[in-house]
């Protein structure tokens, strides 16, 4: 895993994660506050994470070399029993 950036403070390149109505204002609120969102990772809204998610994020942290993947609170509950997660998650 890719160190995290100073225990993760902006400027820092992250994967943005979300399943809420409105994705981008999620990650122009990331890019606002000093992270660079290397990619944005997107599902619907209330949507309940899977292993094969947890894939599709691990190759998005890999191929763009973020330091970690940052979510919203409401995400991070339905992530936990997936873990523990080959990437760190914010």
């Amino acid at each position: 895993l890719p160190a995290p950036c100073s225990v993760l403070r902006a400027p820092c390149s992250v994967v943005a994660a979300c399943g809420i109505a409105n994705p981008q204002r999620f990650a122009d609120d990331l890019a606002a506050a000093g992270w660079t969102v290397a990619r944005a990772v997107t599902f619907a809204d209330h949507h309940r994470f899977t292993a094969a998610d947890i894939a599709r994020l691990a190759r998005a942290v890999a191929e763009s070399g973020a330091a970690a993947v940052l979510t919203t609170d409401k995400d991070a509950v339905r992530f936990e029993p997936l873990a523990p997660w080959p990437f760190a998650l914010y």
